[in-house]
């Protein structure tokens, strides 16, 4: 029988108004372009960070999830080969012109700041000068944006659990939402997913 880890805390997912008022306040502050993509795509934080652009596929609308941040002696951040989880995730068509605009902007902010701007991982969601974010001070910020926008608190990760929710809202089959996020097994939605759509078994 398979073990299926059973979180230690009830996870939240958004409503539809409360992911709208998340993502108003979180452009307003410039930074809503990365939080709209980790409900869109559903990676986990330290993926989303390591992410570069050549792991982005603008033609077939897709991501390889290859590289995760950890943080090394002294604090510092590296990117790290993920061993056992690497996966092939969709990009929802409407956020394909955004992530082109973001990718854009940040290519006239390196000609900016030429030399000073570290490149060295051609990151997507980069500091503003360069060079790998720390999860914890984007979670942080996270908490922070998420008190001004005046919805219930969660965490960073509670996106990957309200994108599962609204795939499987939309009808999505649950094995390929468990696919999207990576799990082994679909059981693992059952922990999170609202009552109505544990029985979504659409083959």
């Amino acid at each position: 029988m398979n073990m299926v880890k059973v979180p230690n805390r009830i996870p939240v997912i958004l409503s539809e108004s409360e992911i709208e008022r998340l993502l108003e306040v979180a452009y307003s502050e410039g930074e809503g372009m990365m939080y709209e993509f980790g409900i869109s795509t559903a990676l986990r934080l330290a993926e989303i960070l390591a992410l570069s652009w050549s792991d982005i596929d603008f033609d077939h609308q897709t991501i390889i999830v290859k590289n995760s941040v950890d943080t090394g002696i002294g604090g510092k951040q590296k990117i790290m080969k993920i061993r056992s989880d690497i996966r092939q995730v969709m990009i929802p068509s409407q956020l394909l012109p955004k992530l082109q605009k973001h990718k854009e902007e940040q290519q006239l902010m390196k000609e900016e700041l030429g030399d000073q701007y570290d490149d060295e991982h051609d990151l997507v969601f980069p500091k503003k000068g360069g060079g790998v974010q720390t999860p914890s001070t984007v979670r942080n910020r996270f908490k922070r944006l998420v008190e001004k926008a005046n919805i219930r608190k969660i965490t960073f990760h509670d996106l990957r659990k309200t994108h599962a929710s609204l795939l499987v809202k939309a009808g999505v089959p649950l094995y390929l939402v468990s696919k999207q996020l990576g799990y082994k097994s679909v059981d693992t939605l059952y922990n999170f997913l609202p009552p109505q759509f544990r029985f979504n078994e659409i083959n």
